[in-house]
């Protein structure tokens, strides 16, 4: 299989879903494992701000819903966004596909808090 554009599969989600991009240099450090726990605990934050999170696992693999894109390379987002193979990082991408946000740690508030203060999201909560 050909190995696809980063911004080909971030586009397929593009004006449908937030992205936050989950850099880890392996499944063993305590950040990745924190934002993992928090992945389940807040599990209705990310759903009621429609985030996705795409996990780019050391240089090895890319993963999104825990399941692995093999078509999509580590190093490729790691080139994309400057992050080095030891680095934990997160990124998270609005819906425009712009960058939005950048931790070196877990900060559930703080991304929770710059996404619903985006004009799509303040949309979002408006009565219908």
């Amino acid at each position: 299989m050909a190995s696809k554009n980063i911004h080909e599969a971030l586009g397929e989600f593009a004006w449908k879903k937030r992205q936050l991009i989950v850099f880890t240099p392996s499944i063993e450090n305590k950040q990745y494992q924190l934002f993992n726990k928090s992945l389940i605990e807040f599990n209705q934050g990310f759903n009621e701000r429609n985030i996705q999170s795409w996990h780019v696992i050391a240089n090895d693999k890319v993963l999104l819903k825990d399941i692995s894109r093999e078509e999509l390379k580590a190093k490729n987002f790691r080139t994309t966004y400057s992050v080095n193979n030891e680095e934990f990082r997160l990124i998270l991408i609005g819906l425009d596909r712009g960058e939005k946000l950048r931790q070196q740690i877990v900060n559930l508030d703080e991304i929770f808090a710059k996404i619903d203060q985006m004009p799509m999201r303040i949309r979002e909560l408006q009565p219908k």
